[in-house]
């Protein structure tokens, strides 16, 4: 979903840190005690940060789990406004047909 104001994911912003790093996605599920395909999927935004993962990634980058969480936060406030936003154009385009057609008959 496109946001106006675009914010990221929080696991893009992981995938970048990992990148200028040099660390790859199998080092890292390593250091953090997690399977590749654990990692790839939440990289993959399969599924939102939790704070244990938010834990996990402030032991292993040093990197606090207060800025991860409040990614996350961030992502899912833009999210919902964006879903209320198109329910609510839909609702008025709706209306509007509705009111047009009830003018013309």
């Amino acid at each position: 979903m496109k946001n106006l104001l675009y914010v990221q994911h929080p696991w893009e912003v992981l995938r970048e840190e990992l990148e200028f790093r040099w660390i790859t996605w199998k080092l890292f599920s390593t250091v953090i005690w997690k399977s590749v395909s654990e990692l790839s999927e939440l990289l993959n935004k399969k599924r939102n940060l939790t704070a244990k993962w938010a834990i996990l990634i402030w032991e292993a980058l040093n990197i606090s789990p207060e800025f991860w969480l409040w990614l996350q936060k961030d992502y899912d406030l833009a999210y919902e406004i964006e879903k209320i936003r198109k329910w609510s154009l839909e609702k008025v385009k709706n209306n509007a047909i509705t009111y047009w057609i009830l003018e013309k008959v």
